[in-house]
Formats: C-alpha cells, sequence, structure tokens
C-alpha cells in the first residue's frame, strides 16, 4: 500500500467499522467496497445512558451549534482547547463535517469516536507511474499544511459511492484548472480498488480518535496540467489554495499523510 495513501500512526486494521467525518451522522460501511450498513444522519450515535453531556443535544441525537458539540466532547475528555491550533482545525469546522453528513460521531466506552470515509483517488500519467499529489494548502487565515505525498482525497458523505466520490473529487478540488467536458476524460480504473480500515488520532482534531475507511482507486485524466499548478477553492474569509504536483509513485508499505478532503481538506 502506498506510503501517499496510508495514514500517519501505525495503521491498525480495524475490528466492526466504524466511520466518521466531522458533520452529519454518516453510515457505517459494509466489508464489500462501495456498500453500507444504514445509518442514521445527524451527530451522534451512542451507548445509551452514555449519552449525557450536554443533556438536550444527547436526546436529540444531534448538535444544533458548534457550541454543544463542544461542550459534549469536552464532557468526554476531549481537549477541545487545542482544536484551532496550529494545523488543527475548528469545532466549528468538525460541526460543519457532521451536518453534511462527512462524519459521524459516536461513543464507544465512554469515549467519543468520529468516523470518516475517504476516497483517495491516484491520478496517474505516463509510463513512469507519476500520481498527482497535494504538495500544500494554504488556508485563508494564511496558515500552511504541507501536505507531501497525499493523493486527490475526498471525505464521502452518506449513501454515497466510490465512484460519485470520485467524480465529485475531481470536480471541487481540480475542477477551476479544468475545462468543460473533463468528466468524459476521467477513467477510473475498478480493478485497482482497495479498501482499507485504520484507526488513531486526527491531526485535524486532537485528542479525538477517529477510525478511517480508505477507498483507494487508481485513474486518469488526459486533460490535467503537465507541469505543478495551483487551484482556488471559495471558503468562508477568503480562498483555500492547493498546490498540486505529479511525482514519482512512492514505495509501498511506509508511512504516511493523512487522508481526508471534500472541503478542502485534511480529514
Amino acid at each position: 500500500m502506498w506510503a501517499a495513501l496510508q495514514l500517519r500512526a501505525s495503521a491498525t486494521t480495524q475490528r466492526v467499522l466504524q466511520r466518521a467525518s466531522d458533520r452529519q451522522s454518516h453510515r457505517a460501511w459494509s466489508a464489500a467496497p462501495g456498500e453500507r450498513a444504514s445509518q442514521p444522519r445527524g451527530g451522534v450515535r451512542g451507548e445509551g445512558s452514555a449519552l449525557e453531556a450536554p443533556a438536550a443535544a444527547a436526546r436529540r441525537g444531534r448538535f444544533d451549534s458548534a457550541g454543544e458539540l463542544d461542550a459534549w466532547l469536552a464532557a468526554h475528555g476531549v481537549p477541545t482547547g487545542q482544536f484551532g491550533m496550529g494545523q488543527a482545525k475548528t469545532v466549528e469546522e468538525l460541526h460543519d463535517e457532521v451536518q453534511r453528513g462527512e462524519s459521524a460521531l459516536r461513543l464507544a466506552a465512554g469515549a467519543p469516536v468520529r468516523e470518516v470515509s475517504v476516497l483517495n483517488l491516484l491520478l496517474e500519467r505516463g509510463r513512469g507511474g507519476q500520481v498527482l499529489v497535494e504538495a500544500s494548502q494554504t488556508r485563508p487565515d494564511g496558515r500552511v499544511r504541507v501536505r507531501g505525498l497525499l493523493p486527490l482525497s475526498e471525505k464521502m458523505v452518506a449513501g454515497e459511492g466510490w465512484r460519485e466520490a470520485a467524480v465529485r473529487g475531481v470536480g471541487e478540488e481540480l475542477g477551476s484548472v479544468l475545462a468543460a467536458g473533463w468528466e468524459a476524460q476521467l477513467a477510473l480504473f475498478e480493478d485497482s480498488l482497495e479498501v482499507v480500515r485504520t484507526e488513531l488520532t486526527s491531526p485535524s482534531y486532537p485528542g479525538l480518535r477517529t477510525v478511517y475507511t480508505l477507498h483507494r482507486v487508481r485513474g486518469r485524466l488526459p486533460c490535467l496540467p503537465e507541469g505543478p499548478f495551483e487551484t482556488r477553492e471559495a471558503r468562508p474569509g477568503g480562498q483555500l489554495v492547493t498546490r498540486w504536483e505529479w511525482r514519482a509513485r512512492p514505495a509501498e508499505g511506509g508511512g504516511a499523510a493523512e487522508a481526508g478532503s471534500g472541503t478542502g481538506n485534511q480529514a
């Protein structure tokens, strides 16, 4: 498996699928690629009486505001004071992701767990095995995140298959440099599809356990620029600027970059 596709911090192939990304309750994925088991949309799935703080939000099974979510996380031991610091995302961003259906939150042994499904698309070119990767991202507030060897990655929303996520991801992340009709040129190689489950503490949300289901697939898009390029996406407060580069395919089996995207994204 590619270094660029694996998650930093040793990947432990997961037991029962857990998934989430930050906005509305996702649906858990089944073992078969592209399939999911039913999961309610909303904010929290829990263990009965373990869903307590704040009580009102827990009873509703979702959070109407970032403040409610912050209180619930803090009451269950997540250090939300670290959110929004350095390269970490804010509680507001987490709340937005859960509301969009890009992730789900649940309680496991009394601790919050975030569940996320991610589509990693390895866009290749030429015969030399080069792959398109995100070199860096500059957020609207000026913070820069060095991405290294991360391929195009998209958080999958509830009810979405890997093909849908791939097309949506290309459009959202690369659309600013693509001409009309690019969809007809996009080739996705289904026989390359891999599904990997892994768990770690996300650098996007320090102290919050995150379980990822990664759908990795190869593809080609001939109309992409031949050299390094930048894309721009509108974000609250400005633009997200992403620098893309073509890099040699990394050796299999190594450490990794955290996946995720969809909203400009680290997972």
